[in-house]
């Protein structure tokens, strides 16, 4: 079975609801199914008649004992699960909306790239490929901007970085969060500049670095792009680019 759809009761299996975007769902559309009810009805009576002489007494009790077991789901999806395929994009977990993945190209695109670079790992990849696509480049894998690549051969990735600040030319490297915190140290320690207040990049947040002679000049932040914010960040990124025109 898939993990997490199906609980311990033999009335818990079976197939998951998949719902998908223009075709009929297939499994157990129904969410209250499978179901089982066992309603119990206990009745206990008595009657008692004494007779004294010309006397007669009766009397009398009854006692109703209803036992109500009931096994129905009311979950969005039943007791076993379900997938729901709604045909928009997907997105990381805890990351920016599916649609801030488009405004993220609008973003990037502004600034012209010529080279799109990416570490060699799926996620990271996948973050850029929509701008790739709409720009008509090719994403270049590069094991030094992985966690794993990186680790040991921080001197020669730190050279890399330096050697892709050409003037009047911008490259978009994707990177993993804990090497792009230690890049940014190593450069901003050795050449001399001050970092924005915050160090910790969020995914699909952006840092626009300006090199002069391969040395780090300055260094801004931005926000993982989300529709309400977008416009501001598109602002930024035009007064940036018209100060160091």
């Amino acid at each position: 079975g898939i993990p997490g759809t199906n609980g311990p009761s033999p009335l818990q299996g079976g197939y998951p609801n998949f719902a998908i975007n223009g075709f009929s769902s297939m499994g157990n559309p129904n969410v209250s199914n499978p179901f089982q009810f066992r309603d119990n009805d206990f009745l206990y009576a008595a009657n008692v008649s004494l007779m004294k002489g010309s006397h007669s007494f009766r009397f009398g009790g009854e006692f109703d004992r209803y036992q109500i077991s009931h096994f129905q789901a009311q979950l969005k999806y039943g007791v076993r699960g379900g997938f729901n395929f709604t045909g928009g994009l997907t997105a990381l977990s805890g990351g920016a909306a599916p649609n801030a993945y488009e405004e993220l190209v609008r973003l990037l695109a502004h600034f012209d790239p010529t080279r799109i670079i990416s570490a060699d790992s799926l996620r990271c990849r996948q973050t850029v490929r929509p701008l790739a696509d709409a720009l008509g480049l090719q994403v270049e894998d590069e094991p030094l901007l992985s966690e794993a690549g990186y680790a040991g051969n921080e001197e020669a990735t730190v050279e890399l970085i330096r050697t892709l600040g050409h003037p009047h030319e911008a490259t978009v490297v994707s990177s993993q969060g804990p090497v792009i915190a230690d890049l940014l140290g190593r450069l901003a320690t050795r050449d001399d500049v001050d970092l924005p207040s915050t160090r910790v990049t969020e995914k699909g947040g952006t840092w626009a670095l300006t090199f002069r002679d391969e040395r780090l000049a300055d260094a801004e932040y931005f926000v993982a792009p989300r529709p309400e914010a977008c416009s501001e960040e598109l602002k930024r990124a035009r007064t940036k680019e018209l100060a160091s025109a």
